[in-house]
């Protein structure tokens, strides 16, 4: 299924120096696999409570959530918050979580939430424009 449906925590645009913008996007990066990793284990409802929580419970401007509060939020929402770790631990959804942030990155996502005016051609580029500063 993928993150596809995901409505912006791709790229997500701080301000800061190159340092602190990797350091945002690598938390924002396993904050995106543990989504993967409570839906596997717990499926659609489950991951949409943690994806919630995590929202509810993250500071803005590029602050974020550790890396070892992911555990706790999951726990909260009634998923294995142990499960959810073993999994990110092991990587399982690196490559995928790589493959959405690179197609979002080139389709000029660069905000949370990300919208576009426009279509999409068969291969799913976006024939459009962001809205920025919305």
């Amino acid at each position: 299924m993928g993150n596809a449906h995901r409505l912006g925590k791709v790229n997500e645009w701080i301000g800061g120096t190159e340092g602190e913008a990797n350091e945002e996007a690598k938390k924002e990066h396993k904050e995106a696999e543990a989504e993967e990793c409570v839906r596997e284990k717990g499926g659609d409802e489950p991951y949409f409570k943690f994806h919630d929580a995590m929202f509810t419970k993250t500071t803005s401007n590029g602050t974020g959530l550790a890396r070892t509060d992911l555990p706790g939020i999951a726990d909260s929402v009634g998923a294995n918050g142990q499960a959810m770790q073993s999994c990110l631990d092991a990587g399982k959804y690196t490559a995928e979580v790589d493959k959405d942030m690179a197609a979002a990155a080139a389709a000029g996502a660069n905000a949370t939430p990300s919208f576009f005016i426009g279509n999409s051609d068969a291969s799913g580029t976006i024939i459009g424009t962001p809205i920025i500063d919305a």
